[in-house]
């Protein structure tokens, strides 16, 4: 198991000796429509937008993961004060079945709240929603938008996967900070999906998002999601370590931030079960 707990350094700076940050990056994939993107090179000089988006899928993919997450919110001007929430974040794959469980720790009143979000292979959403003592509400794809916590993310962020749509073209080079970028635009036609345009803007020197825009079927950007730490995974491969999750159009914005992480785990199903969360809550 790797541990990492080195979380000091400034935003934007890429650890060689970090070790493995939480998953967040693979939930997390909110985007948006970003204006000032220079125009795509010639064909000859541009990568082939599928195998780029291939490459940071494969670099993030893993069988199981733990993570503990601290998420500091921060609500409109005047409406309210900056909350933090200390988070536990469980994931596992099951051929091409997503599990992501979300359990509040921290504070003591809020502890034990719960999100348990499935994506089949085909797409469709479910899981459920759990409130101490023992309330368990199915989670249905009519809660897409449904904010988790009272934070930036939702529950999209962890249901949707854009970077399986079928069509993925590279549209300019840009910097994310100092690091050049490719600019991969993934669309769909399908009409259930809310933020059908998602532009990703993708390292050019290792294969991961440093931000991540998704725009509404009009085009108006909705919700922007920055990386602020890089780190190198001692079994190789990288993950970001602190994510700034905006959500343009009301201003709020939530720093995800990774304290430790385990990945390439084998958890099993009853985990992810209401039953599998009310005896996480009583070992706690």
């Amino acid at each position: 198991m790797k541990i990492m707990r080195d979380f000091r350094k400034k935003a934007g700076e890429v650890s060689p000796r970090g070790r493995s940050r939480a998953r967040a990056a693979l939930l997390l994939f909110l985007a948006l429509a970003v204006a000032g993107v220079a125009a795509a090179p010639p064909a000859a000089e541009t990568p082939e937008a599928r195998g780029l988006v291939s490459a940071v899928v494969r670099n993030q993919q893993t069988t199981g993961s733990k993570a503990r997450l601290r998420l500091a919110i921060e609500p409109p001007e005047g409406q309210g004060p900056a909350r933090s929430l200390q988070v536990l974040l469980k994931s596992r794959r099951e051929g091409a079945t997503q599990e992501t469980l979300v359990m509040v720790q921290w504070p003591r009143e809020e502890k034990g709240r719960a999100w348990m979000i499935r994506r089949t292979d085909s797409g469709e959403v479910g899981g459920f929603r759990f409130m101490p003592p023992n309330e368990v509400t199915p989670v249905t794809a009519a809660e897409l938008e449904a904010p988790l916590f009272g934070s930036d993310l939702s529950v999209d962020d962890f249901a949707e996967s854009f970077w399986d749509w079928p069509e993925q073209q590279v549209v300019g080079v840009d910097k994310v900070g100092s690091a050049e970028c490719w600019v991969v635009e993934s669309r769909t036609s399908d009409a259930s999906v809310r933020h059908p345009r998602v532009r990703s803007w993708l390292a050019k020197d290792k294969p991961i998002a440093l931000r991540v825009d998704k725009s509404d079927k009009n085009g108006e950007l909705r919700k922007r999601l920055t990386a602020g730490r890089v780190v190198r995974r001692d079994e190789g491969g990288w993950v970001v370590a602190e994510w700034m999750v905006e959500t343009v159009t009301s201003g709020s914005r939530t720093r995800v931030t990774g304290s430790r992480s385990d990945r390439d785990l084998t958890l099993p199903a009853s985990e992810f079960s209401p039953e599998g969360v009310r005896q996480l809550l009583d070992s706690r």
